[in-house]
């Protein structure tokens, strides 16, 4: 009985370093926090690992309310030199965005609302939310 406990044991503790070792390779997580660069205001939603996608990428979400996208639009711009928000047909949005981390990491960086009848800025406000993404890849695409 004592074998099996102490098995048991070792095998928690195994699964606990090989955790603690995945985060500090990159594990899925909020990925601007991790290189401090996430604009307040912005808000946490997932991550997930995307296998799908080319090349890959650890794919974090976020969220902003309306009323506070402007702000998080210029630290992403001061940051991560984000480019500005613009309208196209029925959403804002700022696509095509990228940034190397101090390890050489890409980040693609798009910040867009869902459909939405607004069409200035001064009505941002009115838009429930904004929502950014965050593709980190491990190697490039």
């Amino acid at each position: 009985m004592q074998r099996c406990a102490a098995v048991g044991l070792a095998l928690i503790a195994t699964f606990v370093v090989a955790a603690c070792a995945n985060r500090a390779d990159g594990s899925c997580e909020d990925l601007l926090a991790a290189i401090d660069k996430k604009p307040a205001n912005l808000e946490f939603v997932e991550c997930k690992e995307r296998s799908d996608l080319q090349g890959a990428p650890q794919q974090a979400s976020y969220r902003v309310i309306g009323a506070k996208a402007a702000g998080v639009e210029r630290d992403l711009a001061k940051e991560l030199a984000v480019k500005t928000l613009h309208r196209t047909c029925c959403v804002w949005e700022s696509v095509e965005n990228s940034f190397r981390d101090k390890d050489g990491r890409l980040f693609v960086i798009a910040m867009a609302t869902e459909e939405t009848k607004i069409d200035a800025r001064a009505e941002w406000s009115k838009i429930p939310y904004f929502f950014v993404t965050v593709n980190r890849y491990r190697d490039d695409p």
